[in-house]
């Protein structure tokens, strides 16, 4: 080979290591990045069940009140047919 073939391997070679070295620096950083999602995503769902948990209180406390409105009503029902 030339001198000027060598030269233009040795800087299409520079450049493809320093591209290959980016890469894995970026491949590095990805699980740190996944870890972070991860600990984000459960912190959300365990929110969500506190927040599922909480409504369906909600949802027990106003079933219950209205089966005491019914039984109310039911109960004033017989009285007056008495």
């Amino acid at each position: 080979m030339d001198g000027v073939s060598e030269e233009i391997d040795y800087v299409n070679l520079e450049s493809l290591v320093v591209k290959l070295m980016e890469e894995v620096e970026m491949m590095k950083g990805s699980p740190m990045k996944n870890t972070e999602n991860i600990n984000l995503l459960e912190h959300q769902l365990v929110k969500s069940k506190l927040d599922m948990k909480q409504l369906r209180n909600r949802i027990d406390v106003l079933e219950s009140g209205s089966r005491s409105v019914e039984v109310d009503s039911n109960q004033q029902q017989v009285k007056s047919h008495s």
